[in-house]
């Protein structure tokens, strides 16, 4: 299948046939991990998939859609980009629970803060971003309210492999050199 219908069967589908989807037991998508090599196209898919799942609006509100660039949120200063995960996913659920749909948290250069946990790549700090964003991912709560997170990486080696697992990244596309 080519990545745009794996794409529109598991985001747009869903979301366009939210009823029948329930009806059939489909759980919606938690998270989507574009991988590829460097300048095929992976930040431009996710903002298409972005504008998909937000109804394909020209002004969106900034709480539906989150864009950062994974070591934008690093500090020398303790917690910081721990406490940047929680406010990312509070300020996401809070727009779920006020429009009824899901916002969209896209971590480009995800490799920068999700790196295998005890990998030394990034000092001690992994033993602490990796399993808050773990846990803000998994939700505990309702669902519905939960983000739908994208990464893109051209590393997906470096990634700590419970980042990969299903129930997180649960559609994984490898993005190719584009087709000139």
């Amino acid at each position: 299948k080519s990545q745009v219908q794996k794409i529109r069967e598991a985001v747009e589908m869903p979301i366009k046939y939210a009823e029948l989807s329930a009806e059939m037991g489909l759980a919606p998508i938690n998270g989507i991990l574009l991988h590829g090599k460097p300048g095929n196209g992976k930040t431009l898919i996710a903002k298409a998939i972005a504008s998909t799942i937000l109804g394909g609006k020209q002004s969106v509100d900034p709480a539906a859609f989150t864009y950062i660039k994974g070591a934008s949120i690093l500090s020398h200063l303790v917690s910081v980009a721990e406490k940047e995960i929680e406010r990312m996913f509070a300020e996401a659920r809070k727009y779920a629970k006020k429009s009824g749909q899901r916002a969209v948290i896209f971590i480009d250069e995800a490799e920068a803060i999700l790196s295998t946990r005890g990998s030394r790549r990034s000092s001690d700090v992994d033993t602490t971003i990796v399993p808050t964003f773990l846990a803000e991912m998994s939700g505990m709560g309702d669902e519905k309210l939960q983000p739908i997170v994208i990464l893109a990486t051209n590393k997906t080696q470096d990634l700590d492999p419970a980042i990969l697992r299903h129930g997180h990244m649960d559609l994984k596309i490898h993005v190719e050199e584009p087709q000139r």
